[in-house]
């Protein structure tokens, strides 16, 4: 049986048809990570909030990156465009609190 749920006017274009999701990344601290960005973000409405959830490539497979912390998506705004920027994104223990640091990745010296 199917539930009955009151389905708001738009939900028709907002409606995610994708089977297929992404395993997300974990950062853990001190341990800074390099990913391609693929787009634009998704915004997720969740309970009085929302988080954000960024398409990456990551280690050559395809991922993704799930935050609503501030300083990563701060971090990530200072860059855009996005799409095909390569970062190095850090997670950091600042005064007790958890901080990113996203920075363009430079591109290798071949002599």
């Amino acid at each position: 049986m199917e539930n009955k749920t009151n389905i708001k006017s738009g939900t028709w274009e907002t409606l995610d048809n994708s089977t297929e999701r992404r395993e997300d990344i974990k950062f853990e601290i001190d341990k800074p990570i390099k990913v391609t960005m693929q787009g634009d973000p998704r915004e997720i409405p969740w309970e009085d909030s929302v988080f954000y959830v960024f398409d990456v490539l990551f280690e050559g497979t395809e991922r993704c990156i799930k935050t609503s912390a501030w300083t990563l998506l701060r971090g990530l705004k200072n860059v855009i465009p996005l799409t095909n920027k390569r970062l190095v994104i850090l997670k950091t223990m600042e005064n007790g609190k958890q901080t990113y640091k996203v920075e363009e990745q430079k591109e290798e010296m071949v002599e």
